[in-house]
């Protein structure tokens, strides 16, 4: 499935494209930082897709996390290990996929993960696809989120979400 009708979009320093489908959500209960980060929905088939951005400060606490690891963590890894372990232990019955560098098409440095859980543990399983990238020095994390059964036919269209990031 391609998500149809794509849209320039503006986001703290970065432009992307994404489907018209997408409507401002004001609920930002899938982020870490609600306050600042962009939320979109699509109702119909209870999509949603977050941004939020992180820079250096975000970064030495994310670090801390990870304090007890042999080998230090560069940026990127601890922000994007950071925000996939919280979602991971926000979640019930909660697997992971590895951590996979983007395809070559995704043009700035990052990660992409698929963590799968649900919020209550007898609600539907939903599938979260997360992404870091790096772009001028700051981190973004990407999430389109959505029922499992649905999310099959959108990884595509998220590693288009990623490629057309500037």
């Amino acid at each position: 499935m391609d998500l149809p009708d794509l849209k320039p979009e503006y986001y703290k320093g970065i432009d992307f494209e994404l489907s018209e489908l997408f409507s401002k959500e004001f609920q930002n209960d899938h982020t870490l930082d609600g306050s600042s980060a962009l939320c979109k929905h699509i109702r119909g088939i209870d999509t949603h897709f977050t941004i939020e951005v992180f820079n250096d400060y975000d970064v030495d606490d994310f670090m801390e996390e990870f304090t007890e690891t042999e080998e230090k963590l560069d940026p990127l890894d601890a922000v994007h290990d950071y925000y996939v372990l919280k979602r991971y232990e926000s979640l019930s019955n909660a697997a992971s996929s590895i951590k996979k560098i983007v395809p070559k098409r995704v043009k700035q440095k990052g990660y992409v993960q698929v963590i799968d859980g649900s919020k209550y543990e007898f609600n539907d399983s939903s599938t979260y696809f997360t992404a870091t990238l790096e772009v001028d020095g700051k981190y973004y994390v990407f999430q389109l989120i959505g029922l499992s059964e649905n999310m099959g036919y959108l990884y595509d269209d998220f590693i288009d979400i990623l490629a057309s990031v500037k």
